[in-house]
């Protein structure tokens, strides 16, 4: 009975850790999203930063790390995380609407940045 028991908890072992890992990553997206929330941008960058290193295929991550990235003014890398999580997750309609929003604020953008300088 005893080596039935020691084979069951060797098979178990690696899904304790993803399940440690899961954990961990709702830990820091539920700490991002009120960070964000209250404004705190860096912070909850530093979040999902850390999600991405643990899961570099999150989508939503990828995602809401450009949102703060783009709150934060910086723009080149929030569209290069909107564009990883369009290729990681194409069919998500919320990374859709948020990537056509930064593209037509980065129009906006341009466009006064060409006004204002003639």
């Amino acid at each position: 009975m005893r080596p039935v028991f020691l084979l069951i908890i060797l098979i178990s072992f690696p899904f304790i850790g993803c399940l440690a890992e899961k954990s961990l990553i709702d830990q820091y997206n539920e700490f991002a999203i009120r960070a964000a929330k209250e404004g705190l941008w860096r912070e909850a960058a530093f979040r999902w930063e850390r999600i991405i290193q643990i899961d570099p295929r999150n989508a939503k991550a990828h995602n809401n790390l450009a949102v703060a990235y783009e709150a934060m003014g910086r723009l080149d890398e929030a569209e290069k995380h909107y564009k990883l999580a369009l290729e990681l997750d194409p069919d998500n309609k919320a990374i859709q609407e948020n990537y056509l929003r930064f593209k037509r604020s980065q129009r906006r953008r341009e466009g006064a940045g060409e006004k204002g300088s003639g």
